[in-house]
C-alpha cells in the first residue's frame, strides 16, 4: 500500500479511536476528569480524521518546508476553503469544540451537563456525517449500534 493512504488509514483509525473514547467517557458513571476527557478526545478525534480527509484530498498535512503537521486550526482552513469539506457552520461548531478544549487543556471550566452533551453529541453528529462524505463509511459499521448516553437527567431543550 503506498504511503500516502497508509497514513490515511492510520489517521483515519485514530480518529475512531479517540471517538470510542470520548463517548466511553462521556457514559461513565462518574464525573472526575469526564469534561475535560471528552473534550480532548472529541477534539482529537476530528483533528486526526480532518488530517485523514486532508491527507487523501491534498496528498500532505505539512506546510512546505516544516517539521510538524498541520494543527488544527489550519486543517480547519484547509477543510473549508482548499478541499471543501467542511461548510461555514460546520467550522463554527469545531472551533467551539477548539476554544473548550483550549480552557479545558490549559486553565479549567464548569461544563454544564447540557453543553457536554450538546457538545458530544454535535461531535457525533459531524464525525458520522465526514466519514460518510468523504470516504463513504458508515460508523455505524465500525462501531456498535448500541452506543447511546443514559442520564438521570436527559437535556429537554436542545
Amino acid at each position: 500500500m503506498p504511503q500516502c493512504k497508509r497514513d490515511v488509514q492510520e489517521l483515519k483509525s485514530r480518529a475512531i479511536h479517540s471517538l470510542v473514547l470520548a463517548i466511553e467517557i462521556f457514559n461513565r458513571p462518574h464525573d472526575q476528569g469526564r469534561s475535560e476527557a471528552v473534550l480532548i478526545f472529541l477534539h482529537h478525534a476530528f483533528e486526526m480524521l480532518l488530517k485523514a480527509i486532508i491527507k487523501e484530498k491534498t496528498g500532505t498535512v505539512h506546510a512546505k518546508g516544516e517539521k510538524y503537521s498541520y494543527g488544527f486550526d489550519k486543517c480547519l482552513e484547509v477543510a473549508q476553503n482548499e478541499i471543501h469539506t467542511l461548510s461555514v457552520d460546520e467550522r463554527a461548531t469545531l472551533s467551539i469544540l477548539d476554544a473548550h478544549r483550549d480552557t479545558a487543556i490549559h486553565f479549567y471550566q464548569e461544563v454544564s451537563e447540557d453543553l457536554l452533551y450538546l457538545q458530544a453529541q454535535a461531535g457525533v453528529t459531524l464525525f458520522v456525517d465526514l466519514l460518510q462524505r468523504v470516504f463513504k463509511e458508515r460508523l455505524v459499521d465500525i462501531i456498535p449500534k448500541r452506543v447511546l448516553p443514559v442520564s438521570t437527567r436527559p437535556p429537554k431543550d436542545f
